[in-house]
């Protein structure tokens, strides 16, 4: 216990309580758990980070513009998002990476195509990545349909979670038009990965590469403590980037080959309608050339 009393009608006692059965020896250190928090907030909140976090996330956004420039079907879009509890953003945790199973999270159901041969599952990703990802590529009748039906879940007091790339309005999809719509989803998280990727290495919006940070951390430079959180922070974020650039190539590499699997030619297919659903985000990645061919061809001129 430390302190005493009351100041200004606080309580100024602080008291330890160790956990039932914990011996300590006199002048041991006594120490807390601060929980299963990520760098960001362990930095933001007590001024330190842990070097190699399990608990790490990366937030990826999608790129919309200001709310003042939205249509009716980006608020529609938006909206949808809400109603299922997501957000307009992709957190990408560092546990799904080293998780058992291929970074597949034990008891999520495998959604999408139930069928083997390489297809994508949705619990091949973060929970909530091809959901919200999905909800960009809609079609402005699923779309309306599917807020329409989240509208009145809600109003039976049901759950207007969203679903699938197989539920909902894609009930109706071929295989192979499933498939299509699934590798412009991993197509466009490729893309987002590797804008990421880019602002957090670049030299006119990032801090450098990858490599010279790890440099500076162990080439024996002195870094204040701020300095050397900062950095162990920063790159951890970009080790993260490039780790799930690599997998969402992987996947996507794997769709593909699903997709020719089921005699489909992947290069006509690519579902451009999925596609151009997308042109009110991409085209806020300019001027990225890796986002190029996602433009409208008089976009590119």
């Amino acid at each position: 216990m430390f302190g005493g009393g009351r100041r200004q009608g606080q309580p100024t006692d602080i008291r330890l309580v160790c956990p039932s059965g914990a011996r300590l020896r006199q002048g041991q250190e006594v120490t807390i758990n601060y929980g299963d928090k990520s760098n960001e907030e362990l930095l933001f909140l007590y001024g330190f980070v842990e070097e190699n976090n399990p608990h790490d996330v990366l937030m990826v956004p999608c790129p919309l513009p200001p709310p003042s420039e939205w249509d009716a079907t980006l608020q529609a879009r938006v909206e949808l998002l809400r109603r299922r509890g997501l957000a307009p953003q992709l957190f990408l945790p560092a546990g799904q990476l080293k998780a058992e199973g291929g970074g597949r999270q034990q008891g999520r159901p495998r959604r999408l195509l139930q069928v083997s041969g390489g297809a994508v599952f949705d619990a091949d990703l973060p929970e909530g990545v091809m959901e919200t990802l999905e909800v960009f590529v809609m079609e402005p009748r699923t779309l309306a349909a599917e807020l329409e039906a989240a509208y009145a879940s809600a109003s039976d007091g049901g759950s207007s979670s969203g679903g699938s790339v197989s539920g909902g309005g894609q009930a109706g999809m071929s295989d192979v038009e499933r498939s299509g719509l699934r590798m412009a989803l991993m197509t466009t998280l490729v893309r987002l990965l590797e804008l990421k990727v880019l602002e957090l290495e670049g030299t006119e919006s990032g801090s450098g590469p990858l490599q010279a940070d790890l440099q500076l951390l162990h080439s024996g430079t002195q870094l204040t403590g701020p300095q050397a959180a900062a950095v162990t922070y920063r790159s951890g974020q970009k080790r993260l980037a490039r780790e799930y650039l690599v997998k969402a190539n992987e996947l996507l590499g794997q769709e593909m080959k699903h997709l020719q699997g089921l005699g489909a030619d992947s290069l006509h297919l690519a579902s451009p309608r999925a596609l151009l659903a997308l042109f009110p985000l991409l085209p806020r990645m300019a001027p990225w050339p890796c986002f190029a061919f996602l433009l409208p061809r008089a976009a590119r001129n």
